[in-house]
């Protein structure tokens, strides 16, 4: 598919999100090879994907729940201290806190190379 084809098609999507669900805030999601060097003024990308996504951010990184959810439940299960506890309930323990977490739901649109 020609670039210019692709482009339509990913805007054409985003459009109908945005119809679908205009109460959710919409999030640019640049990808970090397109603004990876700062001897710029501008970066040039291109319309990626767009899709319905939770996301959270603990101030260092924005986490996509559908891409993240099982690393973060991972990393939480693998600082905690046992304390009487199996392995399968400091997991469930650890998903549980994750899911507390302030997701929220939004448009995601991936910027990234043409």
């Amino acid at each position: 598919m020609k670039s210019i084809d692709k482009q339509k098609e990913n805007l054409k999507h985003l459009m109908m999100l945005i119809d679908n669900n205009p109460e959710l805030t919409i999030y640019p999601m640049v990808d970090s090879e397109i603004v990876a060097d700062d001897g710029f003024s501008w970066w040039l990308a291109g319309w990626g994907s767009a899709s319905i996504e939770e996301v959270w951010s603990n101030d260092e990184k924005i986490y996509i729940r559908s891409e993240d959810e099982e690393q973060l439940v991972e990393e939480l299960w693998e600082s905690m201290e046992p304390n009487g506890l199996s392995d399968d309930q400091l997991y469930d323990l650890a998903k549980e806190q994750v899911n507390q977490y302030e997701w929220e739901t939004v448009v995601t649109v991936k910027i990234g190379k043409l």
